[in-house]
């Protein structure tokens, strides 16, 4: 199995975001279509095949550095400061990812990609994940290690009635909206140790982080 960065518009990206559809429909009868800005994609390694495999499973990476983020129409605040009241950390939106269209056509490989999705963000250089889940996801968060702080219950009258209808019954799994702060994740770094191996990596580091932390 493999598993990529897909960006907007591009054939990964269409086929993820017709998975997230067609899961959605058929587990909540929802009419979703999902827009994040990259997809995280799992598929089967295709070897030497000219076009790549169909996707298993698939996450939306949405960046809020200059937008709202969909989550956030359930908070009375933006997340910087739900994120101080609750955690008494301050929060640099360009920081945070939203995660959302979560959607596997496969157990195995979702719980790999929830697995692997903290770490990529990580390395895209977030802190925070913005996530909105249900009572069995928070169940398979903490079972992978993952922290997620809760901020309080995704309430469909926060959107407009068209909008909450097309999401059929997504609302009856009483899902919540929080936050996963990376920094909290020594576990799930830990049990990763050894598990993947990356292709192509480039790490990048901005003028300014490299002042801040030359005297340490």
């Amino acid at each position: 199995m493999q598993i990529d960065l897909a960006h907007r518009s591009t054939s990964s990206w269409l086929d993820a975001a017709d998975l997230a559809r067609e899961v959605y429909a058929q587990a909540y009868g929802a009419d979703v279509a999902p827009r994040p800005d990259s997809f995280i994609v799992a598929r089967p390694a295709c070897g030497a095949a000219e076009k790549p495999c169909a996707p298993l499973a698939c996450a939306g990476l949405t960046f809020g550095s200059d937008q709202e983020l969909f989550s956030e129409r359930y908070l009375d605040t933006g997340v910087e400061d739900a994120a101080l009241a609750r955690l008494g950390a301050s929060v640099d939106r360009r920081r945070v990812v939203e995660v959302g269209a979560l959607a596997t056509r496969r157990a195995s490989v979702g719980r790999e990609l929830i697995r692997a999705t903290p770490i990529i963000a990580w390395c895209l250089g977030m802190e925070y994940i913005l996530c909105t889940v249900t009572r069995s996801l928070i169940t398979t968060l903490d079972r992978t290690g993952i922290s997620f702080v809760p901020f309080g219950p995704a309430d469909p009258r926060r959107l407009s009635p068209d909008e909450a209808a097309r999401w059929g019954s997504y609302y009856d799994q009483e899902p919540q909206v929080g936050v996963i702060p990376l920094n909290a994740l020594d576990r799930l770094f830990s049990d990763a140790t050894g598990r993947y191996s990356v292709t192509d990596l480039q790490l990048s580091i901005s003028a300014m982080e490299v002042a801040g932390h030359a005297g340490h």
